[in-house]
């Protein structure tokens, strides 16, 4: 996945979310890292987790079309996911195009990029 204007680097540990009727939590794992393009402050762990969090709950419980926002640091750093577009893949895996809009500051960055489900229940981003 490509970045423009903000860093967030995606090696951060894989999320756990809260479970649901004894299934295990969906997470996200990270397969690419965002770019650092034209942003001063590097953005850290926490605000990665948050990103990331905030991506996995996009992916496990929202509609395509819908978009989720979520805020930080009293408005610190902020963004938008929205997943546009579900299919299965060749091997039979969900997979969802998404769209994602971080803001810091007076910054934002747009990424878009492919994330497709495990069969451990975790998403995968596909850069």
């Amino acid at each position: 996945m490509a970045a423009a204007g903000l860093s967030i680097g995606l090696t951060a540990q894989a999320l756990a979310g809260p479970g649901t009727q004894g299934q295990p939590s969906p997470r996200v794992e990270p397969a690419a890292s965002f770019e650092h393009v034209g942003h001063e402050r590097q953005l850290d762990e926490d605000d990665e987790i948050a990103a990331l969090e905030a991506i996995r709950v996009a992916l496990t419980d929202v509609a395509d079309g819908v978009s989720y926002v979520w805020h930080r640091r009293y408005g610190e750093l902020s963004g938008l996911v929205q997943p546009t577009q579900s299919f299965k893949a060749a091997d039979g895996r969900l997979c969802r195009h998404i769209i994602v809009i971080l803001s810091a500051e007076q910054r934002s960055g747009r990424i878009e990029g492919t994330a497709c489900r495990l069969s451990s229940g975790r998403w995968q981003l596909d850069g």
